[in-house]
């Protein structure tokens, strides 16, 4: 028996892998919606990982610093600047976009299918803000604390410990990731809960 949707159309299928290929394809084509959500996401992951390199470059140089503990709340405030920077692009990219969801919901597209093609679209954006996002941080920290320490020492610093420096690159890309995935829930859920025919007359 074939399963119809809720205008009483059959269901189509969409696998992750095609929901994938759109979301890429979508990221592609709105380029500038892209880079404006991407924006916001380097600033706040750069900001978090500036944080991180600098206070570890600090308490090398000088271990009696306890710079790191009196930054903690900055960390926090990145991580939150982050999270409602990434929810607002994603509402007004969902904002933008109602008619082409009540058209793929009226082709029979679930609300789940709908669910993987914008998580999919906030982890394209996720992953490459966050790397580059991450990089820069890390660039930015060594510049800081090259204003108090020479940099020639700080270069020799980060070459011996390339790993951690690496790994902190790594962990910010996977974090602006999380966070990206995170903050689009909420929008995702609702654009997956509206009624085709109600996104259908929304400009």
């Amino acid at each position: 028996m074939v399963k119809l949707n809720r205008l009483g159309l059959p269901n189509t299928k969409y696998s992750a892998w095609t929901a994938m290929k759109h979301a890429l394809k979508n990221t592609q084509q709105r380029k500038g919606r892209s880079i404006i959500t991407g924006i916001g996401v380097i600033l706040g992951i750069s900001f978090i990982v500036t944080l991180i390199t600098y206070s570890t470059i600090i308490d090398f140089f000088d271990p009696t610093s306890n710079i790191a503990r009196e930054q903690s709340y900055l960390f926090f405030v990145g991580l939150l600047l982050c999270v409602v920077g990434v929810m607002n692009s994603m509402f007004m990219e969902v904002g933008q976009r109602n008619r082409e969801i009540g058209t793929y919901m009226t082709l029979g597209t679930m609300p789940v299918h709908v669910v993987k093609l914008f998580m999919f679209e906030s982890l394209f954006i996720g992953i490459i803000s966050g790397f580059i996002g991450s990089i820069l941080g890390v660039l930015l920290g060594m510049g800081l604390s090259g204003i108090e320490f020479p940099l020639k020492e700080i270069l020799q610093l980060i070459e011996h410990n390339f790993e951690f420096y690496l790994i902190i690159i790594i962990l910010g890309t996977i974090l602006s990731t999380f966070l990206t995935l995170i903050a689009s829930i909420i929008p995702v859920i609702g654009a997956s809960r509206m009624n085709p025919a109600d996104a259908l007359r929304k400009t």
